[in-house]
């Protein structure tokens, strides 16, 4: 198969994913505005300081940006995504992939996976992250991607930490819905932080990983 059909090949496969990713996180939202979810226990506006929503709705949006290039990839066969809407997609793909992995790892065996991963939240804890992460590995520009980028993946829950944070210590006004203090165990919050965010950078740097693998493999000339 030649580079243009390649193109034209994994672009279209790249749009298909991310139209279906926009309509399952649109579903989500307006189901979730309308009434409770069994997985979270609260609907309407409140369900939106869950990192759960905010990260699926993010890495939505820039699903969004992404889908015009790709029509035109598959348009032109050849490849079209600029460095910056990749990076933003990097981000993205890092903070659903963190929320999948959260599910996986800490939430699932204190919380119980068939709480997780149930209504709603099956789309957005775990089938809109995977189809997220696949998407990132088909993913191509001839741009290269600097190392430096996978600091960008670790921006979306450093800011969410800081509001969590405000909210539950400081203003009180959350309660600890992830139970990163341990039942108000405020000298665990330092160590939680620092997992998480090295957890993010991992994670980013992984995706990274992922495109380098891209650029050399599957869209190698």
């Amino acid at each position: 198969m030649n580079q243009t059909k390649k193109t034209r090949l994994l672009y279209s496969i790249s749009a298909v994913i991310e139209l279906l990713s926009i309509i399952l996180v649109s579903y989500c939202v307006i189901l979730s505005l309308r009434k409770a979810n069994t997985a979270n226990r609260s609907g309407g506006a409140r369900r939106f300081r869950y990192f759960t929503n905010l990260s699926n709705i993010f890495f939505a949006l820039t699903s969004l940006l992404c889908l015009p290039y790709h029509i035109l990839g598959i348009i032109k066969g050849k490849n079209t995504l600029p460095k910056p809407v990749r990076i933003l997609e990097l981000m993205g793909a890092s903070s659903i992939a963190l929320t999948f992995l959260t599910c996986v790892f800490f939430l699932g065996p204190r919380q119980g996976y068939a709480r997780l991963f149930t209504g709603t939240g099956l789309y957005l804890h775990l089938i809109v992250p995977l189809r997220g992460i696949f998407s990132v590995c088909i993913l191509h520009c001839k741009d290269k991607v600097s190392l430096k980028s996978s600091f960008f993946g670790v921006i979306p829950m450093a800011l969410y930490s800081i509001v969590y944070l405000i909210c539950v210590i400081g203003r009180k006004i959350w309660e600890d819905f992830y139970g990163f203090t341990f039942g108000g165990r405020r000298w665990a919050v330092p160590i939680v932080a620092i997992v998480m965010y090295l957890a993010a950078f991992l994670i980013s740097l992984g995706l990274w990983a992922l495109l380098r693998f891209s650029e050399k493999r599957i869209w190698k000339d």
